[in-house]
């Protein structure tokens, strides 16, 4: 099930509808009853090629949005805020594309793919949820945990690394796997705001490392309660989209998510890495 925009532009013949509407006017100068059926029959080759392209590069763009990310993330956004080592970045970011593939590979193999919705929000909520939000944690945090003996603040502010690479196999996989049809918010906007995720956790993380290193607990305690609630809001904006709630409310929740996750927590946490060293300076002094 979707809503009315998604609804509307997930088949061509809406678009036909369109381009028919206002290209009649030029049909009636037409002579005859054939060469106004071979416009028709122009404006609809025209009208599904261009639809037929616009879900190829959506569909493009829900593949590649993640590596392509990745790929920028580890070559330079990192080198300013957390660590510079670009091998062990990309060492991570693999590693959690193997765990993304696990991970499809036993929901293919011991779990039905279908998802039946039951049209309650919480029951809604929590289906979504499980899957996309506590397993994938849990499948990438746990045995980062265990089997690396690096500290728990390198851990911490690298654990967003194993995420880019989960969520580039897993999220399309999911997508696909659980809605017939892909409408613009789930080829476009849904990547978005796990990308926005993935981004919530690098900054939110580095705060808490940086915390961590220092003798003030105040970071800690206002990020890791920030952190459940950016994780979890992408899975509450699909579940709103999905029970048809009203646009405004899905739409105004997701640009406040793409705000804090991409322009107000990264520039938390780059002010903030930039004030430590002028702290530690002070307190030796």
């Amino acid at each position: 099930m979707s809503i009315g925009v998604d609804n509307f532009f997930s088949h061509a013949d809406n678009f036909q509808l369109i381009f028919l509407h206002f290209f009649t006017p030029a049909a009636i100068h037409c002579n005859t009853i054939e060469q106004n059926a071979i416009l028709q029959s122009l404006i609809k080759l025209l009208v599904s090629n261009a639809t037929l392209c616009y879900f190829i590069i959506m569909k493009l763009f829900m593949l590649i949005l993640f590596p392509a990310v990745a790929l920028f993330f580890t070559n330079g956004f990192s080198r300013d805020v957390l660590y510079p080592n670009k091998h062990a970045a990309c060492f991570l970011a693999f590693l959690g594309m193997i765990l993304g593939a696990l991970f499809c590979t036993i929901d293919w193999i011991f779990f039905l793919p279908v998802h039946f919705a039951v049209y309650n929000y919480v029951t809604e909520f929590l289906s979504l949820l499980i899957p996309e939000t506590v397993i994938p944690f849990l499948l990438c945090f746990v045995p980062f945990m265990i089997f690396f003996r690096e500290s728990f603040a390198y851990k911490l502010r690298t654990f967003a690394y194993i995420l880019f690479g989960f969520y580039a196999v897993q999220l399309p996989y999911f997508l696909i796997q659980r809605y017939d049809v892909l409408p613009p918010f789930l080829l476009f906007l849904r990547p978005v705001l796990q990308l926005g995720m993935c981004f919530s956790a690098y900054a939110l993380f580095s705060l808490v490392k940086q915390s961590a290193s220092g003798k003030s607990i105040t970071m800690s305690v206002v990020a890791f309660p920030l952190f459940l609630i950016m994780y979890c809001v992408p899975t509450f904006i699909e579940t709103a989209w999905f029970l048809g709630a009203d646009a405004q409310i899905w739409v105004t929740l997701s640009i406040v998510y793409v705000f804090l996750s991409f322009l107000a927590f990264p520039i938390l946490a780059r002010a903030t890495s930039k004030a430590a060293p002028a702290r530690q300076v002070q307190e030796q002094e």
